[in-house]
């Protein structure tokens, strides 16, 4: 079996992944920005103007929150484990939180573009319904996270209840990207077919699949599978138990390298939408 990484490692590089894609986020942002208050081609709905700066400080405070809980648990305590153990820490629900509310607003962003570029069908809210779903979902498995704490600690990260809520809300995560994507490729799919009739003129403004990819929220929908997939295998190569005076806990290293960076990933999909639509590729009717 290869060398596995260490869990102090695995934590430092999570982090340094988490950061290295917020700094590129960070100029993404602010490039956003000028985009929508400088350079817009068309006018703002408030929706954007508003979800677009709070996924951005959403996003700033899940770094702040795991660099807050890494130097905490190497710097102010002797056994850093007690810290990552202790998963009913008001940080750690914190983070729960910020993630959680990242994911929704990102989503509901995404579910917006697709209404419009689908216009204004009401059909679309199967995604929103989906939405829902997951919301809540996410509360209880919450919920049944923090009810494990006096269990066996070797079985808790994959106790039945708790595992059964964590599919179904990344199942549900997953089906929402995918839909959404599906129905936004559709637009670019029915366009090819159009090209007799209206010409390559009109095809060239869907004739960028990578950047309709993105639209879609694709980047996002593969990181999640990733995720779930990871999650779903349990191998023992992707678990490190270690002993804390709560107990003995799993560490998934693996999972961890994806699960930090997700929030910002959920962050810049729909931001680089916006600045599509704010520079007049995208389409541009808001």
């Amino acid at each position: 079996m290869a060398k596995q990484i260490s869990f102090v490692k695995s934590y430092f590089v999570a982090l340094w992944i988490q950061t290295l894609i917020y700094g590129s986020y960070i100029v993404l942002f602010f490039g956003c920005m000028c985009v929508l208050f400088f350079r817009r081609a068309v006018a703002t709905p408030k929706i954007i103007s508003t979800f677009i700066p709070a996924l951005f400080l959403l996003s700033t405070a899940h770094v702040i929150i795991n660099l807050f809980k890494g130097v905490k648990a190497f710097t102010v305590v002797d056994n850093p484990n007690i810290i990552f153990a202790d998963f009913e820490a008001p940080i750690d629900l914190a983070k729960e939180a910020v993630y959680t509310t990242t994911a929704v607003l990102a989503d509901t962003l995404l579910i917006y573009r697709c209404y419009i570029v689908w216009g204004h069908k009401r059909n679309i809210v199967v995604p929103v319904l989906l939405l829902l779903l997951r919301t809540g979902v996410r509360c209880m498995s919450v919920n049944q996270y923090t009810a494990l704490e006096n269990r066996d600690g070797a079985s808790a990260q994959y106790a039945d209840d708790l595992k059964k809520w964590f599919m179904v809300l990344y199942s549900a995560m997953l089906v929402n990207n995918i839909l959404t994507t599906t129905l936004i490729d559709e637009i670019w799919w029915c366009s090819r077919q159009s090209v007799p009739e209206l010409g390559w003129k009109y095809q060239a403004e869907y004739n960028w699949i990578v950047v309709v990819d993105i639209e879609s929220g694709a980047i996002y929908s593969f990181s999640l599978l990733f995720y779930l997939i990871l999650y779903t295998i349990e191998l023992q190569a992707q678990v490190c138990l270690f002993q804390s005076p709560m107990g003995v806990f799993p560490h998934k290293r693996l999972q961890k390298l994806i699960f930090d960076s997700l929030c910002q990933i959920a962050s810049i999909m729909p931001t680089l939408i916006i600045v599509r639509i704010g520079l007049g590729m995208g389409r541009t009717i808001l």
